[in-house]
């Protein structure tokens, strides 16, 4: 009958068009798969992004501590490997014990 021959020639052109969408649907479901991979990742290189950003600010802290509660250098301190203008300007910008022993560093020893 005319109706078992359409209902072939559907079914003959269907069948493609399903495969197909079958396989677009694995297809983005590989990829979902890989973006919560990927997002998780993301979480997990911020979470321990944070956790040392945390922890050289409080290492940091605690050397400007350690720095404070040291003794004045002695009358006798000399100036001799950087001028005490350069250490005064550094001195007073605020910065970390860590970021003024590199720029003092860098000043004395600037090929190494």
């Amino acid at each position: 009958t005319d109706a078992d021959l359409f209902r072939s020639i559907l079914d003959e052109r269907l069948g493609p068009i399903e495969s197909s969408i079958t396989n677009l649907k694995r297809s983005i479901a590989r990829m979902e798969g890989k973006s919560a991979d990927d997002t998780n990742t993301i979480e997990c290189i911020k979470s321990r992004d944070n956790g040392l950003t945390s922890k050289i600010d409080k290492l940091s802290n605690s050397l400007d501590r350690i720095v404070d509660s040291l003794p004045a250098p002695p009358p006798r301190f000399d100036y001799i490997y950087i001028p005490r203008d350069y250490v005064r300007l550094h001195d007073t910008m605020g910065v970390h014990l860590l970021e003024f022993a590199t720029t003092m560093d860098e000043y004395m020893f600037p090929d190494e």
